[in-house]
Order: C-alpha cells, then structure tokens, then sequence
C-alpha cells in the first residue's frame, strides 16, 4: 500500500468514528425516546460551543422559529423526526469541524508588522498606501486587525465589482446604507462620512479592482483626507503607476512596501545571496504555538520551507498541509513521512512540485535554517 493509499485509508476510517452525534437507525423510524436523546444532546452541545440557534439554522436548512420550538419539544406541526436526523449529522460536522480547525492567532512576524508600520504611517500623515504581500502570506488577517486597531472601513475587492457596485461596498465598510443613487452621490456620501474623522480605508486584494477605480480613490483621499491603504501581490504596483507622460498623481501619493524586495524566492533567478527568508523559524513555530501541533526536526524543516514559497500559497498552504496531516493521524507528533503522504492528496501533482520546491529552499538557506 502506497502512501497515499494509506492516507485515504486512514481518513476513511476516521471518519466512521461519531465525535458528537448518534448513529441513528438507516431506513427506520426513530423512537421518541431517540428523538428525546438528540435534542438533549443538542441543547448540550450549543451550550458548550456557544453556537446561536441562527447559524444551526442556517446550515440545516430549516427556519430558527423551527429549530427552536424543536430544541423546545413543541415542534408538534412539523416532522420531528427529520429536524433530528438533520441536527444529528450537523453536530457531527460541526464537532469534526471544530476539531480539525486549529487556532491562529495574530502572529507579529516582520512581514505583519511591515505591513502595519506602514498603514499607521499612512494613517499618521494621511497618505495612501499600496502593500504587496505574496498570497498566503497572513495579508487579509494582518488588514483585519489593522480596520480593528485604525477603526476603519474594510472592503475585499474582486474583479466582478463594477466601479459602482465597488462605492456601494465602501459605503456599506463606513457605516452608509446601500444606495441606488449615482455613483457621483454614492462618492460624495462616502467622503461626507469620512471627512474629518482619521478612519482609513483598508482594500484587500487591492490588484482585483477594475481601473477605473482608482481614480475614484484618489478622489476620496483628497477630498475626505484620509489614508487608503491597498494591498495586494505584485499586480497593485502597475495599477497605481500613473508616471508616464508626467502625471504622477496617483504615484506621487503613495507610500509602498514590498514584501518580496528582500525575501529569498528559489524561483528568482537574480542574486539571493543577501536575501532572507520570507518567514523565520521562530515565526512559523509561533503560528503553530496555540495549536500545540508536534513536529519532528524534518517536519517542521519541511513546513518551514513551504511557508517561506512565495507563489505557493505560504502561511495558507502550510496550515491547510498541517491541518490535513493531524486530521489523518491525530495527535502523534507530526512526521515529515506524514507530511508527504498529505502533500499529493492535498495538492496532487503540485504537491511533488511543492517538495522539491521546499527542499531546494531549505538547501539553499543551510545556516538560515539552522
């Protein structure tokens, strides 16, 4: 048995083991003593998680005002027996979820912290900001704290947003109502919102934004006085280079920081030598601190290198790996035998790219890696 064989086999298994639910009775009707159990266990463990009866709704398919008159024991119109068999395979999918999930809190690494030195400056002055951080890299977690820390407006771009379906998301980000109006009223709204408040705007994914946009964020800098800062891969520096023909306006009001500038990249073919590690070794074993996962010295030299890819997913693509491997093998400490099984399963063909990717990266960092 290969591998990856193996793999399967141990998922599979595992997931014919109940971590919260019954195994209910197949092609029979429940007993109301059954049924009596699984509300019971129910009210349990929504109790325990903290889970509002409006989620639990939401992801069964029925109404609150059933679930709770179920919960209750006096959903006497409806069908009982169904609204069990469905709270029933929830609590399983909810328990397996939460079990799989491995808490990732904020961690300060010197890409983080780039990053919100330089939105704190941009808030300080105010300026504007375009940030490139490779994807995967803790982008989206890093603006979230910083819409917490700056009381901003966040908004996620993509490339679907039309420039005024992008203003009605920036009006909803500050607190607006959506409007139908025009986009010169929506704009003139949302920079009366702002003026004179120091709030900044905060873009995700900044490079999927049409480019008509931008303009329009020039505009609402200047006239609300507040920082934007965008941030976004590489793409985000050829949408803000306005320079040809001695314009510059857009350009001259941006602060930049580049993740990439000094990160060693395996894929670069200029001169790494001076170059660093997109992450230290201090600061992947930080991100896997609260989640207590256990690394054989190979392992974590493995997620280490996986994390530091650009291009490859990073922090995203070293979690998902980790995660899929403690869902497979439980608690053991983590191998990188393990974590090779995991890869083609997880990633396919990519994934034998993936290793040979990380371990050429881990060849060439020898004394950053020791």
């Amino acid at each position: 048995m290969s591998g990856g064989d193996r793999f399967i086999d141990t998922v599979s298994k595992d997931a014919r083991v109940l971590i919260q639910a019954r195994m209910l009775p197949v092609g029979k009707a429940l007993t109301t003593e059954q049924i009596d159990q699984v509300r019971r266990d129910y009210l349990n463990y929504t109790k325990k998680t903290g889970v509002f009866v409006n989620q639990v709704a939401k992801e069964v398919g029925y109404s609150a005002s059933v679930i709770s008159q179920w919960g209750n024991g006096n959903y006497d119109k409806g069908n009982a027996e169904a609204v069990a068999r469905k709270i029933n395979d929830w609590m399983e999918r909810d328990a397996r979820r939460r079990r799989s999930a491995m808490p990732v809190d904020y961690v300060p690494t010197e890409v983080a912290e780039n990053m919100r030195g330089i939105a704190i400056q941009a808030a300080a002055e105010p300026a504007m900001a375009a940030i490139v951080v490779p994807a995967g890299a803790g982008k989206t977690m890093v603006m979230k704290v910083l819409t917490e820390e700056l009381s901003g407006g966040y908004v996620y771009c993509d490339e679907t947003l039309t420039p005024k379906e992008f203003l009605q998301e920036t009006a909803r980000a500050v607190g607006l109502r959506p409007s139908s109006r025009t986009m010169a009223q929506i704009k003139r709204e949302v920079i009366d919102k702002l003026k004179g408040t120091n709030r900044p705007l905060l873009l995700d994914e900044a490079h999927r934004l049409k480019p008509q946009v931008f303009p329009m964020l020039r505009t609402i800098h200047d006239l609300a006085d507040i920082a934007i800062v965008m941030a976004g891969t590489t793409e985000i520096l050829d949408r803000i280079n306005d320079q040809a023909n001695a314009r510059g306006q857009l350009a001259s009001r941006c602060l930049r920081y580049n993740a990439l500038t000094h990160a060693f990249d395996i894929d670069d073919p200029r001169d790494q030598q001076n170059r660093r590690p997109l992450f230290s070794r201090e600061e992947i074993e930080a991100l896997f601190a609260k989640s207590r996962v256990r690394f054989q010295p190979d392992a974590f030299q493995l997620v280490w290198s996986i994390a530091c890819l650009p291009g490859h997913g990073c922090l995203r693509t070293a979690l998902r790996i980790v995660r899929r491997a403690r869902d497979a093998y439980g608690n053991k400490t983590l191998s990188r035998k393990m974590l090779l099984a995991v890869l083609p399963m997880t990633f396919g063909e990519q994934g034998i790219h993936l290793r040979t990717q990380a371990d050429k990266h881990t060849a060439a960092c020898p004394t950053k890696a020791a």
